[in-house]
């Protein structure tokens, strides 16, 4: 009668330990599954990020060539401006000159 209780106990044993090595072996595949998904949203919000972040570097580098247009066309009417400052400044000591004479 032992050894039946014996060999019954072994083999509940056995039947327990099997059922339990499927349940790890699925929650196992279930988180693969999940840790697959979590990667591949991953991936997509890592691209995405990368693609908002080359528009934007498109769009800065854009703003900074009009700002640079911007500077040399400021440049250009300051030099002009200078100029023409420096042609009254002329004309003004001439007629300065002239009156002193």
């Amino acid at each position: 009668m032992r050894k039946v209780f014996l060999s019954l106990t072994v083999m509940v044993m056995a039947v327990s330990l099997l059922s339990s090595c499927r349940d790890t072996k699925e929650k196992a595949k279930e988180a693969i599954e999940e840790t697959n998904d979590a990667l591949e949203e991953a991936s997509e919000d890592i691209k995405e990020a990368v693609d908002d972040t080359k528009e934007a570097l498109k769009e800065a580098k854009e703003d900074v060539k009009e700002a640079v247009e911007e500077v040399k066309e400021a440049t250009e009417d300051i030099k002009e401006d200078a100029k023409r400052l420096q042609e009254d400044a002329k004309e003004l000591v001439e007629e300065l000159k002239k009156d002193d004479h």
